[in-house]
């Protein structure tokens, strides 16, 4: 049975990108397709994001980060001595590159939630946000703020390609886009609001 940390309505899956920035997250995140049946499938996650969120909704309370406008999501677990892809646009489990594998101090049945992106300098990166599972615990109800924090505490354990994003208040770094002062190097489509069930986010409009 799958075991979706997020599968209710109402809620439209994210589905961002052509199959151009599919297939180059795949060859840049991924090596071989992962087949065989293990742990991994039980923590499938399919982001989803509710109906438009106004700005008057992002009250200095909400705690999240940015999306960018052209975004893959992608989770990376440790599985024993593996570490495993989902792309949940495709449904499908790869084992990850070099560039994308976790350490081998990284707890087993650790799943991390990002985003692929292209830079502008034609960079690959994940950014990685939040916790889906940690030593195989869900973190499913547990308040985004602990979520951020254990996640900063195992941000060592990352691959390269894998970067900490940044994660705070929602309002502030709204304000900051407005006015022109945030800046990264990709485009944005805006701020998301993250909730107590990993990767069921607002998203500001």
């Amino acid at each position: 049975m799958r075991d979706y940390v997020c599968g209710y309505a109402p809620c439209v899956i994210m589905n961002l990108l052509p199959s151009t920035h599919t297939h180059a997250c795949v060859l840049s995140v991924c090596s071989d397709p992962c087949l065989h049946p293990g742990d991994h499938l039980k923590d499938r996650i399919q982001p989803c994001v509710s109906e438009s969120v106004k700005q008057r909704h992002l009250v200095s309370a909400s705690f999240g980060t940015w999306i960018a406008k052209a975004a893959e999501w992608v989770t990376v677990g440790k599985y024993g001595a593996a570490t495993i892809v989902y792309l949940p646009s495709q449904d499908a489990f790869y084992y990850a590159s070099p560039a994308s594998m976790l350490s081998a101090q990284c707890p087993d049945r650790t799943v991390f939630l990002g985003q692929f992106v292209i830079d502008n300098d034609s960079t690959p990166r994940i950014l990685v946000y939040d916790l889906v599972r940690l030593r195989g615990v869900s973190c499913q109800d547990m308040p985004p703020r602990e979520r951020y924090a254990c996640l900063q505490e195992l941000g060592n354990l990352l691959g390269s390609m894998c970067t900490l994003q940044w994660v705070g208040e929602c309002k502030a770094l709204s304000e900051e886009l407005k006015a022109g002062k945030f800046k990264v190097p990709h485009e944005v489509r805006g701020v998301i609001s993250l909730s107590h069930v990993p990767g069921k986010i607002s998203i500001e409009n």
